[in-house]
């Protein structure tokens, strides 16, 4: 780094206060919704159902929370970071210790091709390696790239199923096991008793609804971070951590409504480079820092530009389409025949 971007340490302080109001602040409005959704079950008030909403965002900002206190980025004693990390993992169904090493793995290898499969990472294949793929991977590939199947059903697949079970990956331990384990008991002593003294339909309407749509758009957040026209995709010689923050992470400029909703996380050039960092200063950092103006920077209105990339094209060092790809195929197999 040079030495005006040591100056960005100076953002990482966290401030125990802030940091309180902000958890204690999310905590208030999911529980002021599940109230009005309560009261809109019990009397059929069925426009309180549109709640769905906004309590989805608001499952969505615990979720970045959880992320900043998975890098100890809240409290300066890690002690703090670790209980509410737990304590939110639990009503996320997210075991923390096992979710927090899988996201420093992420940041230790975002762009590097030769360190997939990505843990817990989004799978990318390159124009080449999907050509050499049999049909049934194919397939595979061409479905877990749908945005409904990436989004919607790999919400409930992560946060219902995947992570209740503990997989074994280089680095982890008895700690994250643990998690695991201790997290799926912990689920059952929360929302068990919840469901009996409040009812199943309050249960899938209030709660589960809303976590799965609010997931649905974590993973979408997480998408746009890395996956754009000119991502960053290249060897191990070549990666650095710097690139992988202003060439491979996005500066997301969304509304002031939706950054404060989502915590923040669109500053994720940022906080690539320097993790520490929280959530509540990322605003100020990105604007006396003219460093990151380098960073790709997307917006909402991109939404359905982003999410049609596909495959990454060496040749081009560039996401495509399918129809691209298509187009590029029909091109290539002419061209043989001529």
């Amino acid at each position: 780094m040079s030495d005006n971007q040591f100056d960005l340490y100076k953002y990482i302080a966290p401030k125990s206060g802030r940091s309180v109001i902000e958890i204690v602040l999310s905590f208030i409005l999911v529980l002021a919704g599940f109230s009005l959704f309560y009261v809109a079950i019990r009397n059929n008030i069925w426009p309180l159902y549109l709640l769905i909403f906004p309590l989805a965002f608001f499952y969505t900002r615990l979720f970045v929370l959880q992320h900043d206190l998975g890098h100890g980025n809240l409290f300066k004693e890690n002690k703090y970071n670790d209980i509410f990390g737990t304590i939110i993992g639990i009503i996320l169904m997210t075991p923390y210790y096992y979710w927090r090493k899988a996201h420093a793995i992420h940041h230790a290898s975002g762009g590097n091709k030769d360190k997939r499969p990505w843990l817990g990472d989004i799978e990318l294949l390159s124009v080449e390696e999907y050509k050499t793929k049999s049909r049934w991977e194919k397939f595979r590939y061409r479905a877990y790239r749908n945005p409904l199947v990436m989004f919607f059903i790999g919400s409930i697949y992560v946060f219902v199923i995947d992570q209740r079970f503990y997989h074994k990956h280089k680095g982890f331990g008895k700690k994250e096991k643990w998690s695991v384990i201790i997290t799926n008991i912990a689920i059952l002593a929360l929302y068990g008793p919840l469901i009996i003294l409040l009812g199943l339909k309050f249960f899938l309407l209030a709660m589960f609804l809303p976590q799965w749509v609010g997931g649905s758009i974590g993973i979408y957040l997480f998408y746009v971070q890395h996956n754009f026209k000119n991502r960053y995709f290249v060897s191990a010689q070549q990666w650095t951590l710097k690139d992988s923050a202003l060439r491979g992470s996005t500066f997301y400029d969304l509304p002031k409504a939706l950054h404060w909703l989502t915590a923040n996380i669109g500053y994720h050039h940022i906080h690539t480079l320097v993790p520490r960092i929280p959530f509540y200063n990322l605003p100020q950092c990105h604007k006396e820092n003219n460093f990151f103006d380098s960073a790709p920077k997307v917006y909402l209105k991109q939404l359905p530009e982003l999410i049609s990339l596909k495959l990454y094209d060496e040749d081009k060092q560039q996401m495509i389409t399918w129809k691209e790809y298509n187009l590029a195929l029909e091109m290539e197999t002419a061209n043989q025949q001529n």
